[in-house]
């Protein structure tokens, strides 16, 4: 069962507990940038596209709250970090923001675009 909750008015946290999944999103103050401060999905549903569809859910529920969004950052904290064949993060169209570190960032655009072309091959 999905469910959405606020914990303030810029902190978004979704729970599938059908999946044992978990994404915490946070809204900067000027509600230009949404942060992916967490996400978590149990390895039974890893690779079965379920990533793309909790993602699209909570990336445009946030924004039909804050619709000035301009961009997605995020930590990648995956096991695939800086794996760019297979790295889900890097297939949604995030770049690294560094030759180092786990800091990534990417038009809210183009993110739900390729979002919804792999929500379409699944």
């Amino acid at each position: 069962m999905l469910s959405i909750t606020t914990s303030s008015p810029y902190l978004f946290i979704l729970n599938d507990s059908e999946l044992s999944a978990q994404a915490i999103v946070a809204v900067d103050y000027e509600k230009l940038n949404m942060n992916l401060n967490n996400i978590f999905i149990n390895k039974a549903y890893r690779e079965k596209g379920k990533s793309y569809s909790i993602l699209h859910t909570i990336f445009t529920y946030v924004k039909n709250i804050y619709p000035t969004i301009k961009t997605i950052t995020l930590d990648d904290m995956s096991e695939r970090y800086r794996m760019p064949r297979h790295n889900l993060y890097i297939n949604l169209g995030f770049n690294y923001i560094e030759d180092y570190g786990p800091e990534m960032i990417s038009d809210y655009a183009k993110v739900i675009e390729n979002l919804r072309k792999h929500l379409k091959c699944i």
